[in-house]
Parts: structure tokens; C-alpha cells; sequence
């Protein structure tokens, strides 16, 4: 009695560790599962916005090297326009919409400096020294515009912010105009 009692028990703890290593199994099964899921859904983001995953670690390692505040705005930056975020996010504190701002200023300035090189590449030799002191001199406008209309605000909190929507404001203007000239053709 005393050996079918235990061949009985034995069978139970076997018949438990069975069951428990399936619950393991199950559960590391539905974590790649899941894993997989996130994976695909990653793909079909990076494929949506034209990334691929080697940008994506490109990207990710130059958040990392920079300061969790400064990556946070970096990465809103890469796939939102930081203006959107601004006017949808109200609990934005000023210094984070001035950051923010700035994040929109230096994503136009990349964009002004792609749109001009285009432009100075289709640029006839007679005309290219135009342009380029054209370019130099707006330069200037657009820097003095914004020195002049953050100066309305000085001393406030708010200035550095109006410094920026008017340096991205006239920017994008200004890539639009370098666009029209590549439209148009006759440079």
C-alpha cells in the first residue's frame, strides 16, 4: 500500500512538473508571440514613414548619446512635426515649447540646407554666384527678423519661442522658393 501510495504521489509531482513546465512553455511561447506582433508592427511603422531598421539603429544611437530630455525632443521631432506637438499638447510647459521650437528650427534648417544645395547643384555657373550671395543675405534677414521680433518679448520666457517659429516660419518659406527655382528650371 505504502509503494502504491508513493508510485501515485510520484505520478502527481511528474503529472505537476509536467503541467508546470507546459505553463513555462506557453507563456515563453506567447511572449515571441508577442514579441513577433510588436516586431511586425515596428516594420510596417518604419515602412510607413520610408525608414529602414539600420536607420532606425542609427537613430537610436544618437538619442543615446545625448541626455534623456534632449532624446525625448529628438525623437518627437523625428516623427512628429514639433509644432503639431506644441499646439496639440497643453500640459507643455514654456520651456518645453521653447525646446520644442528649436527642435522645429533645426529640422527646417536641414531641410533649407538639402533644398539649397539641390538648387545650387542645378545652378548655372553665371548665376550661381547670385545665388549663393542671394542665400548669404537672407541669411542675415532672417536672423535679423527674428532678433527683431523676439526683442518685442524681451526678458520673458516666451521670447525664445517666438525667436523660433519665426526663424522656422521664414525658413519654410524660403525652402518653398528654393523648390519653385527647381520647378521652374531656369537657373
Amino acid at each position: 500500500m505504502k509503494e502504491a501510495l508513493l508510485v501515485i504521489l510520484g505520478s502527481f509531482l511528474g503529472l505537476l512538473v509536467e503541467i508546470f513546465r507546459r505553463k513555462i512553455t506557453g507563456a515563453d511561447q506567447l511572449d515571441v508571440i508577442n514579441k513577433f506582433t510588436k516586431l511586425a508592427e515596428l516594420y510596417k511603422v518604419l515602412d510607413d514613414q520610408n525608414l529602414s531598421p539600420n536607420q532606425l539603429r542609427d537613430f537610436e544611437k544618437a538619442l543615446n548619446s545625448r541626455s534623456e530630455l534632449y532624446a525625448e525632443f529628438n525623437r518627437v521631432a523625428s516623427g512628429v512635426d514639433p509644432l503639431e506637438r506644441l499646439y496639440k499638447d497643453p500640459i507643455l510647459s514654456q520651456h518645453q515649447m521653447n525646446l520644442l521650437a528649436g527642435e522645429a528650427v533645426k529640422i527646417a534648417n536641414h531641410e533649407l540646407e538639402e533644398s539649397y544645395e539641390r538648387v545650387l547643384e542645378h545652378t548655372s555657373n553665371e548665376n550661381r554666384v547670385q545665388l549663393i550671395e542671394s542665400h548669404q543675405q537672407w541669411l542675415i534677414y532672417r536672423d535679423k527678423e527674428s532678433e527683431f521680433r523676439r526683442g518685442r518679448f524681451k526678458g520673458a520666457s516666451i521670447a525664445p519661442m517666438i525667436a523660433a517659429l519665426t526663424l522656422e516660419s521664414l525658413t519654410r518659406e524660403r525652402i518653398e522658393r528654393l523648390n519653385y527655382l527647381l520647378i521652374d528650371g531656369n537657373l
